[in-house]
């Protein structure tokens, strides 16, 4: 029976974290290929953080908030959490 990578870890694996390209698809990872992911892992500072958060283009067209998320399927609350969108 042949197994494919689910696409969303395949992503997360590419786009997030940055994974080396002989571990992208992989289908189980040893614990230390797991270390070095996640310390190879591309971090954030407080302060990229700050000037994004700051960042007042909002030129990018944005969809409605409504209904469920596509990711994880939970009901979108905006008055509970910020809503983060990709602007590009």
């Amino acid at each position: 029976m042949k197994v494919n990578q689910c696409k969303h870890i395949v992503y997360v694996l590419v786009n997030v974290l940055k994974a080396r390209d002989d571990l992208r698809y992989q289908l189980a990872f040893l614990s230390s290929e797991l270390r070095e992911m996640f310390e190879n892992a591309p971090i954030e500072t407080e302060e990229a953080h700050a000037d994004k958060d700051s960042d007042s283009d909002t030129s990018g067209k944005r969809k409605p908030i409504e209904g469920d998320c596509p990711i994880c399927f939970m009901e979108f609350e905006p008055l509970k959490e910020k809503i983060v969108w990709c602007k590009v």
